[in-house]
Parts: structure tokens; sequence; C-alpha cells
């Protein structure tokens, strides 16, 4: 049950964008295992002025952030790494070092649905 969420800069126009995410979400299923119907991917805007890295870095950066159960393997993780940032560069133009992607890996305890903490409910894995 992997949440995704994609911090892009506002200059990225909307028709990459909505690959992106189509794409990403295929990422999570066929990279890291996950049933096609559980994750959710979404992008949030910022205006660059709303911005700022070091003069010397690209203000237009992306972050990712993944939420997810523990458990996942290292190299399943590097392989989600590599293909979410060629994912990225191939709908943005911006270069790997722009693309800062970081998991964060959250126990079925810490989250519900519905009011329903995840570790009640049968989700199938």
């Amino acid at each position: 049950m992997p949440f995704v969420k994609i911090h892009i800069p506002s200059s990225i126009e909307l028709s990459p964008r909505e690959k992106i995410v189509k794409e990403v979400r295929e990422a999570l299923v066929n990279t890291i295992d996950i049933k096609f119907n559980h994750g959710h991917v979404v992008i949030y805007d910022s205006p660059v002025p709303s911005r700022c890295v070091h003069e010397s870095r690209n203000n237009s950066f992306v972050i990712v952030e993944i939420i997810m159960f523990p458990g996942r393997s290292a190299d399943m993780k590097e392989k989600l790494f590599h293909n979410l940032t060629e994912i990225i560069k191939n709908h943005t133009g911006l270069k790997g070092e722009d693309i800062l992607i970081t998991i964060i890996e959250s126990e079925r305890d810490n989250w519900a649905k519905g009011g329903i903490g995840l570790s009640k409910i049968d989700l199938g894995y």
C-alpha cells in the first residue's frame, strides 16, 4: 500500500504530469511487487519562487517521497530508484542529479483505512 508524493515545480506542464503518475504507478506494481489495485501516486505542485536550493543547483528539482510497509529488499529499492528517476527524466528533461527519492518505511499499525488500522485488515499480503 505505498503512497508516493512527487513534489514538482509548477513549470512542468500538465500532460507530462499525467504520464508521470501513470508510469510511476506501473513501476510500483512491476518493481516492488504490489497488487495492481494498491498504491497511490500524487503530484504536489510548487511555484519555482517557493523553492530554494544553493545557487549551484537547479531550482526545478523534483523530490519523490515513498511511504510504504517495510520488507522490500535493497535490490528492489535500487530498481525502484532507477525506474522512477528514468520516468521523471524522460518527462521533465531534468538530470538525474536533480531528482531526489526517499523511501520512508512505516509499519502497518501506523496506517488506517476507513478508520480501521491496516494491521487489522487482510490486504492479501
